[in-house]
Order: structure tokens, then sequence, then C-alpha cells
């Protein structure tokens, strides 16, 4: 019996070693609770996390080796969760709940959190406030096939403007995100576009799911297999530098967060045995 316990206890762990991640550093695999996980932001040294889609309105504090904290958001629903940021110098976390697949969607929105005097190693419920918002040049919900340009999974938060980088699902991909700027605290709840960034032209590998800031101000936009990295960029995205990072490792990557402004922070998610895991990934 001793035997067939270590068996099925060494099987698990050959398995993860075997497995080739490419250029990422596995760190660790994710509770199954974060199968669906979406977001991710490092707040604290803390990794709070998010899933999508029919799943709680929640945030959920992840440290290796300790037990998920909880943290329920009132006023909240789940309708499409994507991407969370975080600004530090107001210690707000935002939810952004924009996942717009069939580009039809008329509640887009944007969820506050204070994260001021929280405790976050204790599971509680906290409030949130609501922004709305809508993209200033869609007309029609949905709009045409070749034109699915609407569905958003990442942003970031800067200079008191939120920065959306789209998911192109149109049938005529073009390897582009598009970029929106929305005010944080605007009474005119207007996304407004501001340019696109052609990302590469692979609609299996090129879709934006997820974004992070550094604190060097650096941008990184992620894919199934890739980083891309943004800097040089004036507020309006006039102009701008950009670096692709191939990672050598295909799957469902939606979470992306800067631990350093070199070093990343990925997750993907749970499929069969493969994914939901936690990844480091350096920026040569």
């Amino acid at each position: 019996m001793h035997r067939i316990l270590l068996f099925l206890l060494v099987i698990p762990m050959l398995t993860a070693s075997c497995q080739n991640y490419g250029k990422l550093k596995l760190k660790d695999q994710l509770p199954k609770t974060l199968k669906e996980i979406s977001g991710i932001a490092i707040v604290k040294n803390k990794v709070i996390a998010i899933n999508d889609s029919g799943n709680a309105a929640s945030l959920w504090i992840y440290e290796p080796n300790e037990p998920l904290v909880e943290l329920r958001i009132n006023n909240a629903i789940n309708n499409d969760w994507e991407d969370l940021a975080y600004d530090a110098t107001s210690d707000v976390l935002y939810i952004g709940d924009f996942g717009n697949n069939d580009n039809e969607r008329k509640d887009l929105t944007i969820y506050k959190v204070s994260l001021k005097n929280i405790d976050l190693s204790k599971s509680q419920n906290l409030e949130s406030t609501t922004i709305t918002f809508y993209y200033d040049d869609q007309t029609e919900y949905p709009p045409k096939k070749k034109e699915l340009l609407y569905d958003c999974e990442a942003f970031i938060v800067h200079h008191d403007q939120f920065y959306l980088f789209t998911r192109n699902r149109s049938n005529d991909f073009n390897g582009k995100t598009t970029v929106y700027r929305l005010p944080v605290n605007a009474s005119n709840k207007k996304a407004i576009k501001l340019t696109e960034i052609e990302i590469c032209n692979d609609d299996k590998d090129c879709q934006v799911t997820g974004a992070a800031i550094s604190s060097d101000n650096t941008i990184a936009l992620l894919t199934s297999d890739k980083v891309f990295t943004i800097t040089d960029y004036p507020l309006d995205f006039s102009d701008f530098k950009i670096d692709r990072h191939d990672l050598d490792h295909y799957s469902q990557k939606e979470s992306i967060d800067f631990i350093t402004t070199s070093e990343l922070f990925i997750t993907d998610e749970r499929d069969g045995k493969t994914g939901g895991n936690l990844y480091k990934f350096s920026i040569n």
C-alpha cells in the first residue's frame, strides 16, 4: 500500500517536471479555485487574482503554500471580469468587467475598490463603486463579423486615465489591438479611440489578453505565446516603441503583472491536466 501511495505522489511531480515551459519559469501550480484565472495584480507583495465570467464576484489573495483569501465585492456582478489594474498612489484596485466576445454589450463596467486600511490576509466583504463606459466609435451592437473589434481583456491605469487594449475577434483579423483612453474621474464615460497597434498577424496567437504597467512606465501586453513591451509613448499614444518577446510556450494565458521593471508574473487557465500555473518571465 505504501508503495502505491508513493507512486501516486511521484507521478504528478514527474509529469510537471517533464513539461516544457519554454522561456517561462514555473513558480507554482495554482489552486483549482483559480482554474479560470483572467487577471492578476501584485499589491503589497501579494498576488490578487480574479476568475472570468460565470464565477463569483470575488478577489482572491494568493500566496504559495497558504490558503486562498476571498474578498467578496459588494454591489458587483461578474458578467465577464477580464483584468485588474492597481493604482498604488491612491491604493485603489480596478476590476475590468468588459469581456465582450460577441461585441454586443452595452453595460461595459469597471469596478473601483479601495484597499486603504484593508487587511489582505483576512476574508471579508468590500464595497465597490461602478464606472460604466462605451467606445466612441462603436455604432452597431453587434457589428459585422469583419468588424468585431470591441472585446477587451486588458487595461492599465496611468496618470488618472484608463488605457484599454482590445482583443480583435474580427473575421478579417489584421493583427492589431485598438487603444482607447478613458478618464478615471470624468462624468462622460466615453472611451476615446487613440490608435491601433500592430501586434502580429496570427489570430491564434496575436490577440491581446492581458496588460500591465511597470514602475518605469513600461507597458506589457500578453498573448497566448508572447509578451509585447511598449515604451517611449506620450499620453495620446501618437508615437511609441514596441518590442516582441516570444515565450515559446502556448497556452490560454490571460494574466500578467510586473514584479520588477524586468520581471513579470504570468498565469494561464487550467485546461485538463495542463495550465493553471504561475510563471515568472524575465525581459531581456
